[in-house]
């Protein structure tokens, strides 16, 4: 047991709250962890180009009066990007989620997402506990013992994602010794849980689930 060296870097976990479903990000935020321990969280609400969604607002509890005053993605646009290119690795729970969603923020200011080597504990907490009840990071920082407090707002959930990658990096005994053993990894299993969960899909007479964009795991 031990953490990847790779992992005490400047390792900067994100996360979004969107105005729908999978773009649109209404609030941002960011941890920076050093040595696996938390240097500075820094998060903002955004104004979106569309009004946010009732439902989206039922889980984050933002809402258009909340974002009235706040910046547009565009204004902060470059600060954002120069927090993702100055980490050495980015983590997120659902990562592709949140590089989705600010991979068509960019794209609409004509800005190129900054790759970094990335890692994922939502992949790790569903191959580690594949038959626990429940995959929400409430559940995994539950599973950890790790006090999370606010969830579904950006900065929070930022800082209790890498928490729980930490935890899980220092008590398992099989976890990889080294970021490419830990890259190669996460992309096998991302496929392998993919096919899992189209296997289960099919059974319960589902329409198959979208396939993962599995060219994000594999810088």
């Amino acid at each position: 047991m031990g953490i990847p060296k790779e992992l005490l870097f400047d390792v900067l976990a994100l996360d979004t709250e969107t105005a729908v479903l999978g773009d649109h990000a209404c609030e941002i935020g960011f941890s920076l962890f050093r040595k696996g321990e938390l240097v500075y969280e820094w998060g903002t609400l955004i104004k979106p180009v569309v009004p946010i969604e009732p439902e989206a607002s039922v889980v984050n509890h933002i809402y258009d009066r909340d974002v009235e005053n706040s910046p547009l993605f565009k204004d902060i646009a470059w600060h954002i990007y120069n927090i993702l290119n100055s980490a050495d690795i980015h983590l997120a729970y659902n990562y592709e989620y949140d590089r989705c969603v600010l991979e068509n923020e960019f794209k609409r200011v004509g800005i190129k997402f900054p790759l970094k080597p990335m890692v994922d504990p939502f992949i790790f907490y569903k191959q580690y506990h594949k038959y626990s009840k429940g995959k929400t990071l409430i559940k995994a920082a539950g599973m950890y013992g790790i006090e999370y407090i606010g969830a579904h707002r950006a900065v929070n959930d930022a800082t209790i994602a890498a928490r729980v990658m930490f935890k899980m990096a220092a008590t398992k005994s099989k976890f990889p010794k080294d970021l490419a053993a830990l890259i190669k990894n996460q992309r096998l299993w991302v496929e392998l849980q993919f096919k899992d969960l189209r296997d289960y899909f099919i059974t319960q007479g589902r329409p198959e689930p979208d396939e993962p964009n599995y060219s994000y795991f594999e810088i």
